[in-house]
């Protein structure tokens, strides 16, 4: 499909076969139109009306629909297959797909010249969107101006390879839309599930069970569950084993402790939790994890908890995680430190929890390690395609 060739810099690194002019430079304003948006009073917003006004927000954030029943200039109005650009907080380039709308203040409609291929031009003007990004170095960009875009040198193919390259791109995009959603889907999936198959009330008996699970869920207090971890490393572990708690992997370079200060570290094996203590709007309080991943050891400034007795790790796994059921424990077992949340172990015990049966434990557990996998499945397929995506652009473009 394509010829890797040493190229100048107005080349790319790799064509399509048959393609073989140079790239040519030119200002975007000589060969693109970008029309301003329309700026609305209040009282020109309404609830409900003939036309939808496109802002920013409905783009990324699913911001609240208003309504115009103004009449306008036909340039004032955004159509299936129209290129936009969000030039305001957030900014670059979308294809609208949806009815007839009018398009905001912050959002240009981008008018083509014939020199110019739309799924070309969305790549063109998201590699440009990128290095802006990049660029940055830690401030914010609040807007661009059109006259910054118009004056902007791009370097261009002739337009049947444009037609080319979008083709490929756009079918790129969608692949990787399609498998995001279908995590998204999962995620959601697992969401609902984990709300119907786990006992957040006092009645013991979630909504959703496997067929032939009727007894009720049993409260155990987690003393009768956990003791304290205290077992340091002697020797055992090297640097290779520390376990890096937020995302549970071995970090294989350690986290910059010197071989000294290794023996002060905690052992946390197979089944045993950590409390991680940084609040998010995720968890309130900071959330526990459990080790499934082999043992090794962890920085001692994390408070861990060994099982008293042999679990079904998988089911363990899910519960001590799961938010809405931990967060009544953890609120109440729980200090303010100066960086994140501290556990009080003596606090925590007192707690109790319900769970089944150890046979529908396994089952449960099964299923949502099975969950589990199929959405990291996913997730890695969507940044597989990105790495590609991103490695055809760097060799595609100029």
């Amino acid at each position: 499909m394509t010829n890797v060739r040493k190229t100048s810099q107005s080349e790319p690194v790799v064509r399509f076969k048959g393609f073989t002019d140079v790239w040519e430079k030119r200002k975007l304003g000589e060969v693109a139109e970008f029309l301003n948006g329309r700026a609305y009073k209040q009282n020109e917003l309404l609830d409900n009306g003939k036309y939808p006004v496109l802002r920013v927000g409905n783009f990324n954030t699913n911001d609240k629909w208003y309504y115009s029943d103004l009449e306008l200039p036909e340039k004032n109005y955004a159509n299936e297959g129209d290129l936009l650009y969000t030039w305001a907080t957030a900014f670059g380039p979308h294809i609208w797909h949806g009815q007839k709308v009018i398009y905001h203040y912050h959002i240009w409609k981008v008018n083509l010249s014939d020199v110019l291929e739309k799924d070309f031009t969305v790549q063109l003007l998201r590699a440009d969107q990128e290095q802006m990004t990049n660029n940055l170095n830690g401030s914010t960009m609040v807007h661009i101006t059109k006259g910054t875009m118009e004056k902007k040198v791009v370097t261009i193919p002739n337009i049947i390879e444009q037609s080319k390259l979008g083709t490929l791109f756009a079918k790129l995009d969608n692949l990787i839309a399609v498998n995001q959603r279908r995590t998204d889907n999962l995620q959601k999936l697992k969401k609902a599930l984990l709300q119907r198959m786990f006992v957040s009330g006092d009645n013991g008996i979630p909504a959703v069970r496997f067929t032939g699970f009727t007894d009720v869920w049993e409260k155990r207090k987690l003393s009768d569950v956990y003791m304290k971890n205290t077992e340091r490393n002697n020797g055992q572990f090297g640097v290779e084993r520390t376990i890096s708690i937020a995302n549970m992997y071995f970090k294989q370079s350690g986290n910059g402790a010197d071989d000294k200060s290794l023996g002060t570290y905690k052992v946390l094996r197979v089944g045993d939790i950590a409390f991680e203590g940084n609040r998010s709007k995720d968890f309130s309080y900071g959330r526990m994890v459990m080790n499934d991943i082999g043992d090794g050891i962890m920085s001692p400034r994390f408070t861990t908890l060994r099982p008293l007795h042999e679990q079904v790790i998988s089911f363990w796994k899910v519960l001590i995680h799961y938010e809405p059921i931990m967060r009544y424990v953890l609120v109440r077992s729980t200090k303010k430190g100066t960086m994140m949340n501290e556990l009080v172990v003596e606090d925590f015990m007192k707690n109790s929890i319900q769970v089944p049966a150890k046979e529908e434990q396994t089952k449960i557990g099964t299923f949502f390690a099975t969950l589990d996998n199929l959405i990291a499945v996913n997730q890695r397929k969507v940044e597989l395609l990105k790495k590609l995506k991103q490695s055809y652009l760097q060799k595609m473009f100029v």
